[in-house]
C-alpha cells in the first residue's frame, strides 16, 4: 500500500523537500514523515536547494520542525527568485550617517543576519568609520559595533568558529595618515541580544595590530583583502616597486604568537596583479585572473595547518606544492567575483566564481558563472557546471557590482543601476536573468536606482544596495 512507503526510507531520502512536504500532506498516516527528524537529516544533506542554516550547524542539529520551517521559507524564495519579474517581500533601509559620512564598502556576513559598513569623511584629516549591523529587525535595523579611527579603510574579516559562541573577532585593514598599512583585530560579542551602540563615541581597543607595510619611497604596497581562519591571517595587496610593475603580495600571520612573515614572491608571481583567497579546512584556494586573460586557480595546504598529532605541515614563508590546478583561457575578462567557501552534499568544500568580460568593439560587460567542488581524498578540483555562453548582464567591472552564493545557485548584478536576480541551473548550468524586482505599493516610497555597491547572501535570499546619496537599501525576496 502507499502508506508502507514510510517503511521504504530509501524512496522517501529520494523524494526532495518539495516531494516529502506534499506526500505528508495526502493522509493522516503519512503525516509523520514531516515530524520524522531521520528523514530530513538525511534528505538535507542530498538537497542543492540553499538553506538558512544557523552559523557553523549542519542540518543533522536541528529537530524537523525547524527544517521544515527553513525548506518551506526555501521553497517560496526559490520561487519567487525565480520569476520573471521577482516581487519584494521587504524594503528597508540602514539608519544614514549624518555628519558629510560617505558610504565606501559593506557587506553581509554569512546567515545575512549581521552586515558591516565602512564610512570615509575627510575633515582635517582622513577619517573613517566602520560598524556592524543586527539586521534581526529588519525594520528596525540597529548598529552592535563601531570604531571610528583617523586613515583610509581598506577591508573588513569576520571569524566566528563553531566554539566561539558569539565570541568573534573583526579585522579591520586601513592606512593611517602617514601612509602605513596596518591590520587591527578586535573581539567582540554579536549575540542576539547585543546591545546597540552609538557612533562618534571613544574607539574600541584592538586586541592586536599587525604592521602591513610602513610607507617608503618607490615602494608602494596597499592592502587589498584579509582572510582570517582558526588562529590564522593571510593579507593579500597590490604592490609596486620602483620599476612601476604591480603585483600581488601576501603576508600570513599568526595570532597566537603575532607573528607576521611574507610569502616568498616566487610562489605567487604567476597569479599576477590580483588574487582572492579562500581557506577551507586546512586547504588555501587561490583565484586570480592574470593579465587579464585567463582564469587560474591553485589549491595548496593552508598555513598553519596541522596533522592529526598537532604538528605544523606548512611552513608560512611558502605555499609549498600545489595540490591541484585549474586554468581556463579567458581572453577581456575585467571582472571576477569569487563566492564564499560552502559545503556540498558529499561534504566536499565547493565554490563559485562569477566572470564578467569586456565585449568587443562596444565595450559592453558578460558574465559567466562556473562552480567548482574540491575532493579532499584524491585532491582534485573538479568544474561541477558552468553557464554554457557568456550571458548579457552588462555589469559594471567592478565585482562590487555583482555578487555569487558558494552553491551558484543565484546571484545578483547591477544592471544600469537597477538590481537583477539571476538563477542557475545546478545539473546543466543555464543562466536566467530577471526583470528588476517588483516594488509593491505599501513600498513605493523608497527608490531603487543609483546603485553603486552591492551584497548578497544567497541562502537567504536577502541583498543589499549601496546608492548614490549614502543610502542603504535592504531587499528582502523571501
Amino acid at each position: 500500500m502507499l502508506t508502507d512507503i514510510y517503511e521504504d526510507l530509501g524512496i522517501v531520502y529520494r523524494l526532495g523537500f518539495r516531494g516529502i512536504l506534499n506526500l505528508s500532506k495526502t493522509c493522516r498516516n503519512l503525516r509523520k514523515i514531516e515530524n520524522a527528524d531521520h528523514v530530513w537529516h538525511n534528505v538535507c544533506s542530498d538537497e542543492t536547494l540553499p538553506l538558512a542554516l544557523p552559523p557553523n550547524t549542519p542540518p543533522s542539529a536541528l529537530p524537523a520542525k525547524e527544517l521544515q520551517r527553513l525548506t518551506n521559507n526555501a521553497i517560496r524564495l526559490d520561487n519567487n527568485w525565480r520569476s520573471p519579474q521577482p516581487c519584494l517581500r521587504g524594503l528597508h533601509a540602514l539608519p544614514s550617517e549624518q555628519g558629510g559620512w560617505s558610504l565606501h564598502d559593506m557587506d553581509l556576513l554569512p546567515g545575512g543576519s549581521l552586515m558591516w559598513t565602512a564610512h570615509h569623511r575627510r575633515a582635517f584629516a582622513q577619517q573613517m568609520r566602520v560598524s556592524v549591523w543586527s539586521l534581526d529587525d529588519v525594520a528596525a535595523p540597529r548598529r552592535v559595533w563601531t570604531a571610528d579611527h583617523p586613515g583610509f579603510f581598506r577591508t573588513f574579516a569576520f571569524l566566528q568558529g563553531a566554539a566561539q559562541g558569539d565570541a568573534a573577532t573583526i579585522f579591520v585593514a586601513f592606512q593611517d595618515n602617514d601612509n602605513n598599512e596596518y591590520v587591527a583585530t578586535y573581539q567582540v560579542s554579536l549575540g542576539a541580544d547585543a546591545p546597540a551602540v552609538e557612533a562618534g563615541g571613544e574607539a574600541p581597543a584592538y586586541s592586536m595590530r599587525f604592521c602591513i607595510h610602513m610607507n617608503r619611497l618607490f615602494d608602494f604596497t596597499l592592502i587589498d583583502k584579509v582572510v582570517a581562519y582558526e588562529d590564522q591571517m593571510i593579507v593579500t595587496c597590490d604592490a609596486a616597486g620602483a620599476d612601476g610593475d604591480w603585483a600581488v603580495r601576501m603576508f600570513a600571520a599568526d595570532l597566537k604568537s603575532n607573528r607576521l612573515r611574507r610569502i616568498d614572491e616566487r610562489t605567487i608571481r604567476p597569479l599576477g596583479k590580483f588574487a582572492h583567497v579562500r581557506v577551507w579546512g586546512g586547504y588555501l584556494f587561490l583565484i586570480a585572473t592574470p593579465k587579464f586573460k585567463q582564469l587560474l586557480i591553485r589549491v595548496h595546504r593552508a598555513p598553519g595547518a596541522r596533522d592529526s598529532k598537532g604538528n605544523s605541515v606548512q611552513e608560512y614563508a611558502d605555499f609549498g606544492p600545489t595540490l591541484a590546478k585549474f586554468k581556463l583561457r579567458a581572453p577581456h575578462v575585467c571582472g571576477c567575483e569569487v563566492s564564499p567557501i560552502g559545503v556540498a552534499a558529499s561534504g566536499s568544500p565547493e565554490f563559485t566564481v562569477m566572470l564578467s568580460y569586456l565585449r568587443r568593439p562596444c565595450g559592453a560587460s558578460l558574465c559567466r558563472i562556473l562552480r567548482f567542488a574540491f575532493d579532499t581524498a584524491s585532491k582534485t578540483l573538479t568544474l561541477v557546471s558552468a553557464s554554457p555562453n557568456k550571458y548579457d548582464g552588462q555589469p559594471s567591472e567592478s565585482p562590487k557590482y555583482m555578487a555569487v552564493g558558494p552553491m551558484g545557485r543565484r546571484a545578483v548584478v547591477v544592471d544600469q543601476g537597477h538590481v537583477r536576480n539571476v538563477t542557475v541551473d545546478p545539473r546543466t548550468g543555464a543562466v536566467a536573468m530577471s526583470a528588476p524586482p517588483s516594488v509593491p505599493t505599501e513600498m513605493g516610497g523608497q527608490s531603487l536606482e543609483g546603485i553603486n555597491k552591492l551584497a548578497f547572501d544567497e541562502a537567504t535570499g536577502r541583498v543589499c544596495a549601496g546608492q548614490l546619496g549614502n543610502t542603504v537599501s535592504i531587499l528582502d525576496f523571501a
